[in-house]
């Protein structure tokens, strides 16, 4: 009865007990038992977290007679005991072009799991070979993000620059270099891609966002460096080429980096109607995050008694104002409800 016998996996999984883990892996290489029933047993392994079986499941894997659903559950099972001893096998099973792709991936989200720096050398390289398949190297991306290991900051920087380099795998890329924390070798680089108005709009875009979470997992770091950083990305949010949406992630950046120097030019911007409704309104939000809540409300209230700002940049203040969270001008906002002018927007 597969039902049955797929419960009773499910039943031992969450019993904790892991002296039968050795039963299980018996089980799971008999051939007479339903592929399903094999991989719910090889997912109450990964459940019962019994690393000495991890040898023994490595083996399994490298089978190919199995099943390809059944090799993938055997990987998470491996990902999840979290035995770093099997790092390098599974690496050797991850650069075999005759594996299965989707069996690569998973082996590279298993490694990602397991945390053992040590292969990212050769993680590195896998990535930056293009005969590969896409989705296989968006997951090497994603794993070395996951290890964190700041030594590969260089490579990846390099590869976030290659222009040549796939669109959505520099995205993941930069990703990955936000998750290193390693806020010195990469920061700089990566304002100077923002700045590249050669570059893909997406990748810029999304270069922004991991500034900011770079600067989250380095910690605060109000250095030169960190002013530097903060300074350019003020400029560019002056420049009228950019993309407004690029803008406004630059903008969030900056609130994220919590650099207090430069609140002052983000109040002359703030005032500044000739700059995008949109980027105003995000910058009023940076200055609240910056903890300068009542400087960016007091200039958004005076935009939004202003009757000649159009209503739609009137709404976009109101929102702002809600999302900043400044309650001494809720007064000024209660006169402005009852104002009959507003009807005429």
């Amino acid at each position: 009865n597969v039902s049955m016998r797929w419960n009773i996996a499910d039943a031992l999984g969450r019993l904790g007990e892991r002296s039968v883990a050795g039963d299980l892996v018996q089980l799971l290489a008999d051939e007479r038992l339903h592929a399903f029933v094999r991989w719910n047993i090889a997912d109450a392994l990964g459940t019962l977290g019994e690393r000495s079986v991890a040898g023994d499941l490595v083996q399994l894997l490298a089978d190919e007679r199995l099943h390809a659903e059944l090799r993938k559950g055997i990987a998470d099972a491996l990902g999840r005991l979290g035995e770093r001893s099997v790092a390098g096998e599974l690496m050797q099973l991850l650069a075999d072009d005759q594996q299965d792709e989707f069996l690569r991936r998973s082996i590279a989200s298993a490694l990602g799991r397991l945390g053992e720096r040590s292969v990212v050398g050769d993680l590195v390289q896998l990535l930056a070979d293009d005969r590969l398949n896409m989705d296989l190297r968006l997951s090497i991306a994603d794993t070395l993000g996951r290890l964190g290991e700041p030594l590969v900051a260089e490579d990846l920087v390099q590869l976030l620059a290659d222009d040549q380099q796939d669109v959505d795998l520099r995205r993941s890329i930069a990703d990955a270099l936000a998750m290193l924390g390693e806020w010195s070798v990469v920061a700089s680089a990566m304002v100077q891609l923002l700045a590249d108005d050669q570059q893909d709009m997406f990748v810029r875009r999304r270069i922004t966002g991991a500034l900011g979470t770079l600067a989250e997992v380095s910690g605060r770091l109000v250095n030169e460096l960190e002013r530097s950083v903060a300074g350019e990305l003020v400029q560019m949010l002056t420049d009228e080429w950019l993309d407004a949406e690029l803008r406004m992630s630059i903008a969030d950046t900056l609130g994220m980096l919590g650099e207090r120097s430069v609140v002052g030019e983000l109040v002359q911007l703030l005032a500044d109607d000739l700059l995008d409704v949109n980027v105003r309104r995000a910058i009023a939000i940076t200055l609240g995050r910056l903890g300068e809540r009542l400087v960016a409300a007091r200039a958004l209230m005076q935009l939004l008694a202003d009757d000649q700002q159009d209503a739609f940049m009137r709404r976009s203040i109101a929102d702002a104002l809600g999302k900043l969270g400044e309650r001494s001008v809720a007064s000024e906002l209660v006169q402005l409800l009852s104002n009959d002018q507003l009807d005429a927007d």
